[in-house]
């Protein structure tokens, strides 16, 4: 498998009923904010404390394609109820 599909943790996370929003917030939630910009969206890196790996860039379209993507994508089946906690 290759592409977003083979990204097991975007499957992972669909189980959660609050998927939608850990995917519409994850580049505010560490440590995504060291190394993900959004356009119009995300401060930019401080000059002093440039990310460690090549920056993520995207812009808000390009989330919501991927929030759309996953929302195509099954649940994985884990075998048991997924637990928070």
């Amino acid at each position: 498998m290759k592409g977003l599909g083979s990204t097991p943790s975007f499957a992972l996370l669909r189980v959660f009923d609050d998927w939608q929003q850990r995917f519409t917030e994850f580049h505010a939630l560490n440590p995504h904010p060291a190394f993900t910009l959004i356009d119009e969206v995300s401060p930019p890196f401080d000059p002093d404390r440039q990310p460690g790996i090549a920056p993520l860039r995207m812009t808000l379209d390009d989330l919501d394609a991927i929030i759309a993507y996953v929302a195509t994508m099954e649940p994985a089946d884990l075998g048991a109820p997924m637990v928070a906690n």
